[in-house]
């Protein structure tokens, strides 16, 4: 510890009282469905996901809907699926279980994408071409926006 600080910056993590432990890929589905390479492609991601009550703490499942299409004629050119389920757990234990649940559908997304954007980037690179890129997030803004959403169809 302390060799690299001459060159670098210190980046302190706030840990918090709920950890998301257990994460595991629950559905990989990647196909091409051309065989030339198209230079312009046009990619579309859809992000899902849901959340549920376990006797350890609360699950969290994301899924990412991929499409790449050739924007000349909207050909489908690649179709992908890729799920992780992760379990939040709080060693905090005057958290009451709603608040968990509430934690978990805010932070299920920004915890399970890095494993979702990995697992994508390295199966998508062995069909040749360009590996599939998910795109990075605003975790704080996505946050905001989901709130809002989510308060509108309450309504």
């Amino acid at each position: 510890m302390g060799q690299y600080e001459n060159y670098m910056k210190e980046y302190r993590l706030a840990r918090l009282s709920v950890q998301m432990v257990d994460a595991k890929l629950v559905k990989l589905h990647i196909e091409k469905l051309v065989e030339e390479d198209i230079k312009e492609t046009n990619t579309n991601f859809q992000f899902f996901y849901r959340t549920g009550k376990s006797d350890k703490g609360v699950k969290g499942l994301m899924l990412v809907d991929i499409e790449v299409t050739n924007p000349q004629n909207n050909e489908n050119l690649i179709e992908a699926q890729v799920a992780y389920e992760g379990l939040f757990v709080s060693n905090d234990t005057s958290m009451k279980e709603e608040e968990l649940e509430a934690f978990t559908k805010e932070q299920v997304i920004p915890q399970l994408l890095p494993y979702c954007r990995s697992i994508i980037a390295m199966v998508s690179a062995q069909l040749g071409g360009k590996p599939l890129e998910l795109p990075t997030m605003d975790v704080i803004e996505s946050i905001i926006q989901n709130q809002r959403d989510r308060e509108k169809s309450d309504d």
